[in-house]
């Protein structure tokens, strides 16, 4: 169920997105309200997990991975087990970075880093190929990212 916002709150949500680190005071200069109701709004949307957590963004080609794929994968047998299975499995695996489950010809997209080519092979090889129940496995190399925004459009204009 979806939590009901009103305009201050999407505003502090949407200044967090922005700037996590921002401090309090300032965020309630920028909501438009002092900072000790500033600050029990913020407590509220964390306790409701509308806020799960603050974390730093940090630029993978500046830490050495620039290689990128969307690995498709489908799973042998379409059973509960097999799918939550891979699922833990992959949240082993630190190079996978997100797993979606899909509809379609393939079961799961996972977004996956490595330092360069031949790493992303290594991983495949010794990792993910690794894994018994996957019947096929197709790689999307990313190119570039055209868009890459955080968070969530909170009060977009329909």
């Amino acid at each position: 169920m979806a939590v009901k916002l009103d305009g201050i709150d999407i505003l502090i949500l949407n200044n967090l997105q922005k700037n996590g680190r921002m401090t309090n005071s300032e965020l309630a200069n920028r909501a438009g309200i002092s900072a000790p109701p500033c600050l029990r709004r913020l407590k509220n949307l964390e306790n409701k997990k509308v806020i799960m957590g603050y974390r730093a963004d940090i630029d993978r080609f500046v830490v050495g991975y620039n290689f990128a794929a969307l690995c498709l994968v489908s799973i042998i047998k379409q059973s509960t087990q097999y799918f939550e299975d891979f699922v833990n499995y992959i949240r082993t695996l630190d190079k996978v970075r997100k797993c979606f489950s899909t509809a379609g010809d393939f079961d799961f997209i996972l977004e996956v880093i490595s330092k360069d080519f031949a790493d992303y092979e290594k991983f495949l090889t010794n990792y993910l190929k690794t894994f018994e129940n996957i019947e096929k496995i197709k790689t999307y190399v990313m190119v570039s990212c055209n868009k890459n925004e955080k968070g969530v459009p909170i009060g977009e204009r329909d």
